[in-house]
C-alpha cells in the first residue's frame, strides 16, 4: 500500500549546523528540517514547554556565510524533543 504524500511543500536544503533562537537571544536548538511552509526544531531543552497555536519570532542562522533570518512562527506541535513551527 502506498501512502499518499501530504506535505504541501518539498523539503529545503539548510546548512546541518542551522541554529534556531528566541528573540531575545536564547537558544531554542538545531534546525533539523525546513519547507516552504514551517521548520522542526530539535530543542536544546526540553524542559521549555511551548504551546501550539503561541506565536513568536525565531532568528535562524546559519555559521557558514554568516546568514541570519528572523521568521514569525507559529508552534504546530511540540513532541519528543522537537517543535514543529509554522511560518506566518
Amino acid at each position: 500500500m502506498t501512502i499518499p504524500e501530504r506535505r504541501q511543500f518539498e523539503r529545503l536544503t539548510i546548512a546541518e549546523d542551522a541554529i534556531a533562537y528566541r528573540e531575545d537571544g536564547g537558544k531554542l536548538g538545531r534546525v533539523t528540517a525546513v519547507s516552504g511552509g514551517g521548520m522542526t526544531i530539535r530543542l536544546a531543552d526540553e524542559s521549555v514547554i511551548f504551546t501550539p497555536g503561541s506565536r513568536f519570532v525565531v532568528r535562524v542562522v546559519e555559521p557558514v556565510g554568516d546568514i541570519e533570518h528572523m521568521v514569525p512562527v507559529i508552534v504546530v506541535y511540540m513532541q519528543a524533543g522537537s517543535l514543529g513551527l509554522e511560518f506566518v
